[in-house]
């Protein structure tokens, strides 16, 4: 999973650098959510070198806008160097304050924390939320469940405890639900057996402590694609 994030990232940056004008002016109500983004992290990191207040923030490293249009679409931070290179400290409200953000990944982060924020919800355009390899932590929250946009959710090699929500099964258009290595106990839901038998998204849910038997609402192994080994 590592190496679709380094994949996604890389995607990312090319598209963006095709379709995204350099000079393209900033949205004044993103730049102020985004310098708070900034600010809730605890020390200097290279992300934040071309975070120059002079410059548009679609300039800015792992920020980009969508083509002809001055507002933020997508944040990538995936990091390639070591916990040192990193970014530190817990994800920040301020995320769910750029309404036309599509895809937020921040992964490969020991240094970042704490739980989600429920101000995700307000982004009714998020099709990708990526936020592997950090040291997030709690229970993964039901509102994740009012994101209806969601393509892609991956919480992988955190340290996510309890049981995977039900209400996950709302997101009608979920393609992949990576929640492998954390600490997700209980069983798979059954409510999970309601996801589209057309195109059911792909659950990877392995090396955790989940017990008990595959719902049989689930239909496997015809409907859907599930990893539970260990």
């Amino acid at each position: 999973m590592a190496a679709l994030n380094q994949l996604l990232s890389a995607f990312l940056a090319v598209v963006f650098l095709l379709i995204s004008p350099p000079a393209l002016a900033c949205d004044g109500g993103d730049r102020a959510a985004l310098l708070k983004i900034k600010a809730s992290f605890l020390s200097p990191s290279s992300f934040f070198s071309s975070w120059n207040e002079s410059a548009s923030c679609c300039t800015w490293q792992g920020v980009y806008c969508t083509f002809n249009s001055n507002r933020v679409n997508a944040i990538s931070f995936y990091n390639n160097g070591g916990p040192a290179d990193g970014l530190v400290g817990r994800l920040p409200d301020a995320l769910g304050h750029l309404p036309f953000l599509s895809t937020l990944l921040i992964a490969n982060h020991p240094g970042v924390y704490g739980r989600l924020p429920s101000t995700l919800t307000r982004l009714r355009s998020l099709s990708i939320l990526s936020l592997s390899r950090n040291s997030l932590s709690g229970a993964i929250p039901s509102f994740l469940s009012q994101i209806p946009s969601l393509t892609l959710l991956d919480l992988a090699n955190n340290k996510f405890s309890g049981c995977i929500p039900p209400e996950l099964s709302s997101l009608l258009i979920l393609q992949s639900l990576i929640l492998e290595n954390n600490r997700l106990e209980g069983g798979v839901p059954a409510s999970f057996g309601n996801f589209s038998k057309s195109s059911p998204p792909n659950l990877f849910l392995a090396h955790n402590k989940l017990s008990g038997d595959i719902p049989a609402e689930l239909g496997v192994p015809d409907s859907v694609n599930l990893d539970l080994s260990h």
